[in-house]
């Protein structure tokens, strides 16, 4: 997967050394929630489009480019506060999640975006919170969708 990045990305990527810093934001939805857990990796809370991202120490195993196998992302969040556990308590099935990469400088501009992976499975202690982010699970999906029937397509019988 060729991904397009800015050339003072590039840049900071392929140097020896550097002091742009990256940037995860981490956004939880789902429909049954008030409002989207929005956390940064940064120390300090991140603007970012005028949402304010709170910092949140977790650890994130970004998707590999292996077009053989499905996305799968592995997230760590440290159960510091209660709140998020609290809200994926509250949750009846998979919470999906935002994945973006950000830089420090220009935190508006995204680098590397992941959409629509759901949270399918979350353990907890009282240290962490742990899941697997994956894609739907598109490839148990029926195909073809539709079956050519009378009562589907009656005008070719």
């Amino acid at each position: 997967m060729s991904r397009t990045l800015s050339s003072s990305v590039l840049a900071a990527i392929y140097a020896d050394e550097t002091a742009e810093l990256f940037i995860i934001l981490l956004e939880i939805s789902h429909s049954t929630l008030a409002s989207s857990i929005k956390i940064t990796s940064d120390s300090q809370n991140t603007t970012h489009n005028s949402n304010t991202y709170l910092p949140f120490p977790f650890k994130i195993t970004l998707p590999n480019d292996d077009e053989n196998q499905p996305p799968r992302m592995q997230i760590t969040i440290d159960n510091i506060d209660r709140s998020i556990i609290s809200a994926l308590r509250t949750i009846p099935d998979a919470a999906s999640i935002t994945v973006k990469v950000v830089t420090f400088d220009t935190p508006d501009t995204i680098e590397i975006q992941y959409s629509n992976f759901q949270l399918y499975v979350v353990n907890y202690d009282a240290f962490t919170i742990s899941g697997t982010l994956s894609l739907e699970p598109f490839l148990n999906e029926g195909y073809p969708k539709g079956k050519m029937g009378p009562n589907a397509f009656p005008g070719i019988f």
